[in-house]
């Protein structure tokens, strides 16, 4: 890329820069210079759309899968700690009943966590 030494000045109202400036966020150009060149070679300028809702219920859905790891972590260290206490009928069918729901937690947690990479993959597609 060779350096760029000349300066070109345009004049232009509030508004007109801000309807440039506002087509230049919406590009894939890393600079606001980068994007005026584009625009004067008559270039093609790639715009990215997009969905802020979907962006938001991504970022809540691994919020939410990250408190349903932590909570799988707390629940296995419980039935540890209750395996490790001494032998008891009742202690072992606590245990023996806490393991199975941590099988069923970490066999959800899995397919939750399957579910939102499917997700993302459908939306990076659009």
């Amino acid at each position: 890329m060779s350096r760029k030494t000349r300066l070109i000045h345009i004049c232009a109202d509030d508004q007109t820069l801000k309807l440039v400036k506002s087509a230049y966020a919406q590009s894939t150009c890393r600079s606001f210079s980068e994007y005026c060149r584009e625009v004067l070679k008559k270039g093609p300028v790639t715009i990215k759309y997009r969905n802020r809702s979907q962006d938001d219920q991504l970022e809540t859905m691994i919020e939410i899968k990250n408190q349903w790891v932590a909570a799988t972590r707390s629940l296995d260290a419980l039935v540890k700690k209750m395996e490790s206490l001494p032998a008891n009928a009742e202690i072992n069918a606590l245990a023996e009943e806490n393991k199975n729901c941590l099988v069923t937690v970490l066999a959800k947690t899995e397919e939750t966590r399957q579910l939102m990479i499917q997700i993302t993959k459908q939306w990076s597609q659009q």
